[in-house]
Formats: structure tokens, C-alpha cells, sequence
């Protein structure tokens, strides 16, 4: 997937609703240009600007674009909710469905290997499930690192 194609896809849904209109207000650019944002860049002469990237992000509440660039560079995204409290039982709940995700990662990376090959279809299904996983795990790991937990049970 390209640049212009999320961002086609974040017009379309994004966790904050947000229109292309309000966001071609937000940004301070015309409707017009928003629209050519989406479009492929030999087609529309435009390219997102890096510097509207982030305030998009914010404004959208859609975190696609940056993943993209994070995956692009060889890492991965996760978000940190730095002024949240977590109660040890929800911690000890989310890690065991990582636990359980975790496993059926890995049992679908040998599924796929029976045949001695993996189809482009498991491999976009592996990185994935992949990428899920390995986001929540650093979720915790960020939870834990920022003493983030209550000892609320």
C-alpha cells in the first residue's frame, strides 16, 4: 500500500470522524489539496508534506500513516498511553490473551510451512498477526516500564 492510499483510507474512517473538509481546515490547506493528497502523485502532482503527517495523525486519531513510515523503516509502532492507570487484574487478563495470541501466531506460521512454502497470502496474514502481537506486547512492557499499574485489584 502507498502513502495516498491510507491516506484515501483514513478519509473514508477514522476514529475521530473527521471529514476531508474539516480536516482540509485543520491543516490550513484547501479542500482541493486534501483531495490530491489521495490521489497518486504522477496523477496529482502533490504529496502529503512530512510536516502535516503528525497533526493529521492527531487530528484523525488514525495512527495508519505513521505505521506505515515506522514499518518502511524496519520497526514498529506502538502507542503509549502515558497518564493512564492499569489495575493488576486487567494487566494479568491482557497478558494472557497475548499469551493465547502469541501461540496461534505461531501455529499459523506452521500451518503454513506444511507445504514447505508460504503463500503471499499467509505472509500478509503472518505480519499481521505478527505486528498485533508484538504491539501488545510492547504495550505491556510500556505499561510496566512507566509504573502505570494500581494496586487496585
Amino acid at each position: 500500500m502507498q502513502i495516498w492510499e491510507i491516506i484515501k483510507e483514513i478519509y473514508k474512517s477514522n476514529p475521530n470522524n473527521k471529514s476531508p473538509k474539516e480536516i482540509a481546515n485543520f491543516l490550513g490547506v484547501s479542500l482541493a489539496t486534501v483531495y490530491r493528497y489521495q490521489e497518486a502523485p504522477e496523477v496529482s502532482g502533490v504529496i502529503i508534506p512530512t510536516e502535516k503527517i503528525i497533526p493529521l495523525t492527531y487530528f484523525t486519531g488514525d495512527d495508519r500513516l505513521l505505521k506505515f513510515f515506522a514499518n518502511q523503516c524496519g520497526y514498529t509502532l506502538v502507542k503509549c498511553f502515558k497518564n493512564n492507570r492499569y489495575k493488576c487484574k486487567d494487566i494479568v487478563n491482557e497478558t494472557n490473551k497475548i499469551i493465547k495470541k502469541f501461540s496461534d501466531f505461531l501455529n499459523e506460521i506452521s500451518t503454513s510451512l506444511l507445504d514447505k512454502k508460504i503463500t503471499k497470502k499467509e505472509k500478509e496474514k503472518i505480519i499481521k498477526e505478527g505486528n498485533k502481537v508484538i504491539e501488545q506486547i510492547f504495550f505491556i512492557l510500556e505499561v510496566i516500564k512507566n509504573e502505570q499499574i494500581s494496586d487496585n485489584k
